[in-house]
């Protein structure tokens, strides 16, 4: 809603949400640099869209890089796109790593971490949700490599600045009663 920002997306031209204002499709090699952070868009590639994949297959990668510190907004994708990334040769170490599908079994390949190498990794997915994300047998996989793994129905909301990556502050240990207002 902000009316001069550009919107970056991969959803389908025909989606409703594009009825909301200009869109230009999310791709490979986009990148810019605002107040001194470097934003790059990892995936999908122009060739992506033209292979009619599943949407979550065409989720925008984002890396954000901020002096010595990166954040690797990963989407919805899926292994097929991680090894995908993997084999592009794009710099894909971040220390914050949202992860990739909400944590499902079709993501977060072990060789996917071994090449993002995060220390902090954030789940965003609904509480009690009907998919079981984020799996277990993912969370193993964080786990094992020592990654501080951030979850958003245990969580909430989270903040983190970047001089300091591994301190992750919860809203809901901050405010214990967010719901209400101090008047």
């Amino acid at each position: 809603m902000q009316p001069q920002a550009d919107v970056l997306t991969s959803i389908a031209t025909e989606h409703p949400l594009q009825q909301l204002g200009a869109m230009q499709r999310c791709e490979r090699g986009q990148s810019w640099v605002w107040d001194g952070v470097r934003f790059e868009m990892l995936h999908p590639s122009a060739s992506d869209y033209e292979r009619k994949l599943k949407p979550n297959a065409l989720s925008c990668v984002l890396r954000v890089t901020a002096a010595d510190t990166s954040a690797l907004l990963a989407g919805d994708i899926e292994a097929a796109q991680e090894q995908e990334l993997l084999q592009s040769g794009q710099a894909l170490q971040a220390d914050w790593l949202l992860v990739p599908h909400h944590g499902s079994a079709t993501s977060s390949t072990q060789a996917f971490l071994d090449a993002v190498q995060p220390r902090v990794a954030i789940v965003q997915a609904g509480y009690r949700n009907r998919f079981g994300h984020p799996k277990p047998d993912v969370m193993l996989r964080y786990s094992d490599l020592g990654v501080l793994v951030v979850q958003t129905p245990r969580c909430g909301a989270s903040s983190w600045r970047s001089e300091q990556p591994k301190l992750v502050q919860c809203e809901r240990n901050q405010r214990q009663r967010y719901w209400q207002h101090v008047f």
